[in-house]
């Protein structure tokens, strides 16, 4: 009977150390990786945001069907906002050790990318959507506004303008 309970300790003990194990060589690298299709920009670049402003940290060009790869190193401990830059647009992730992340897209950026890998990253992809949409909707009823020339249609398009801000807001 003493046997077996020794034998049931030195599993659990074995079991406990090889999960700690596991856990202390988790990777402090994250990878990016993707396709970017429908548009003709050739660089794709990678910025690293940070409380005093945001730093270059990577450029690359396309491969012949759109990929590309970055590779961070030593990723902190917290989670850190990073930026895709392509074509002019950015695309917000907020990283964490470990991670490997895929971002797509297939035409406009802002309106058809997507993020697998990082939860956090999806999270800040679900916003971005929807205040990228909203600015559009407030651009596009201004611009109705100032070719409208019916007063009580332009009062109708303030009132919309009005409630599109506040729900963006």
């Amino acid at each position: 009977m003493r046997k077996s309970y020794m034998k049931k300790s030195a599993k659990i003990v074995l079991l406990a150390a090889l999960v700690a194990l596991v856990v202390a060589c988790r990777s402090n690298d994250v990878s990016i990786s993707g396709r970017f299709v429908g548009l003709s920009y050739k660089m794709i670049y990678l910025e690293q945001m940070t409380a005093t402003g945001q730093s270059l940290v990577d450029s690359m060009e396309l491969d012949s069907n759109g990929g590309y790869r970055f590779h961070i190193k030593e990723v902190g401990q917290t989670p850190s906002l990073y930026n895709i830059i392509y074509g002019g647009d950015r695309i917000p992730l907020l990283l964490s050790r470990g991670e490997s992340v895929e971002v797509n897209s297939m035409g406009s950026v802002m309106a058809n990318y997507t993020v697998d890998g990082s939860h956090e990253s999806e999270l800040l992809r679900l916003f971005t959507k929807e205040f990228f949409e909203g600015q559009l909707e407030l651009k596009k009823i201004e611009q109705e506004y100032y070719t409208e020339r019916d007063d009580a249609i332009k009062r109708n398009l303030a009132q919309r303008y009005s409630a599109a801000y506040n729900a963006l807001k």
